[in-house]
């Protein structure tokens, strides 16, 4: 792009930096941020927010928000980095304490790291004091009619 002197904006910046993240690419998401601010574009936590290198949000200039901080969390969840993940899970449960996904997120890093007994005093937890997690909910727009559906516990789909 910058060969054929295209100036990427911070949307383009945006889609460069989720790529990045959702490909584990930490060093070419450093490089790309480094080049996005050579271009004179300003960083936002929604850039910092695809950066899941923990030490790169402790290293931001501005105060994390749940959206950075609940990024490191999953990108903990899928490296497997329980340790990491714990202190960022404990960051989140006290910004957000009644948000149930970050209990979720935590006990199934729990359970993929084999340590069965905390992923069970997670969810023991959530029953104990009521937190259950939203069910994910869906819109699809056919032909300009719009349909949202959620999934039901058991797995069929709500009418």
């Amino acid at each position: 792009m910058l060969r054929r002197r295209f100036k990427p904006n911070e949307v383009t910046f945006l889609g460069v930096l989720s790529a990045c993240a959702h490909g584990g690419l930490v060093e070419q998401g450093r490089r790309c941020f480094d080049m996005m601010r050579d271009q004179g574009v300003v960083p936002e936590l929604k850039h910092y927010a695809n950066m899941v290198d923990c030490r790169f949000v402790e290293e931001m200039p501005m105060e994390p928000d749940v959206a950075v901080l609940g990024a490191v969390l999953a990108g903990c969840r899928v490296h497997n980095n329980v340790d990491v993940g714990e202190r960022f899970a404990k960051k989140l449960m006290r910004l957000e304490p009644g948000r149930a996904g970050y209990y979720v997120l935590l006990a199934n890093m729990y359970a993929t790291a084999g340590r069965f007994e905390d992923a069970e005093m997670v969810r023991s937890f959530m029953k104990d004091v009521n937190l259950v997690k939203a069910p994910g909910c869906s819109l699809i727009e056919p032909n300009k009619h719009s349909f949202p559906f959620e999934v039901a516990e058991s797995g069929s789909a709500l009418p």
